[in-house]
């Protein structure tokens, strides 16, 4: 014989009280890198900003001023090297610019001499004094 149990009534469920539902199938990590994402968009090419641009461009201004110095500085040695041939002349007692003009090129005109000489020592006159050196150019 079997005996019949009274069972109490269930209380009413509340939505807010429901749990989530939870998915059989787990996404890892892992799993979600395996797959490959889906856009429905085309790929547009990256574009710099206005800041990456004024970056860009400065290093290439960087990079152009410090080639320019590196070859100029060579340009520099080689021509100083090639440049026209000086000496150096004390001036004696009794001596002037024009004396030693003629003396230094005397088939040539001593006022072109003297110019070559005041430019080369970055003179405003040719005013000497005896013991002075002065840098003057050699004639072959």
């Amino acid at each position: 014989m079997a005996i019949a149990i009274p069972l109490a009534p269930a209380a009413p469920r509340t939505t807010s009280a429901r749990r989530p539902v939870r998915s059989a199938v787990r996404t890892t990590p892992r799993a979600l890198s395996a797959r490959p994402m889906r856009s429905s968009k085309p790929q547009q090419a990256s574009h710099l900003t206005r800041r990456g641009r004024l970056v860009v461009l400065f290093g290439g201004v960087i990079a152009l001023f410090s080639a320019m110095l590196m070859f100029g500085s060579l340009a520099n040695a080689t021509l100083s090297s090639q440049g026209p041939a000086t000496a150096i002349v004390v001036v004696q007692p009794g001596e002037s610019l024009w004396s030693i003009a003629q003396t230094l090129a005397p088939g040539a005109d001593p006022r072109e001499t003297v110019s070559r000489i005041r430019d080369l020592n970055g003179m405003t006159s040719a005013v000497v004094v005896k013991g002075q050196s002065l840098i003057v150019p050699t004639f072959s």
